[in-house]
C-alpha cells in the first residue's frame, strides 16, 4: 500500500545507515551467499579499536553489546539484504 508522493525513510539519508562502516573496515561481499556470510561473520567477530576505546560496560551497565565492527549480523544494512522466505503452502 502506498500513497501519492510517499517515500521510505529507510532508503533516505535518515534511514538505516552506518556511515562508519568503511572507516571500521567492514567490507561485505555480495558475489555469492558463501562470501556474503563469511564477510558478515568477519564483521561480527573482528574487534574495532574505536568501539574498544568506548568500552562495553560503564559502572556495570552495557554501553554497547560488544566491541566488534558490527554488534550483531542484522545491524548491517546494505544495498542487498537477504531475507528469510516464508513457505508458500
Amino acid at each position: 500500500m502506498y500513497k501519492k508522493f510517499a517515500t521510505s525513510l529507510r532508503l533516505g539519508d535518515i534511514g538505516y545507515q552506518n556511515r562508519k562502516e568503511n572507516d571500521l573496515g567492514v567490507d561485505i561481499n555480495f558475489n555469492s551467499i558463501t562470501q556474503y556470510v563469511k564477510s558478515i561473520e568477519n564483521a561480527i567477530t573482528t574487534r574495532s579499536d574505536e568501539y574498544r576505546k568506548n568500552g562495553v560496560y560503564d559502572e556495570g551497565y552495557f554501553k554497547q553489546l560488544n566491541d566488534f565492527q558490527l554488534q550483531i549480523e542484522n545491524e548491517y544494512y546494505g544495498l542487498v539484504r537477504p531475507k528469510i522466505m516464508k513457505s508458500l503452502s
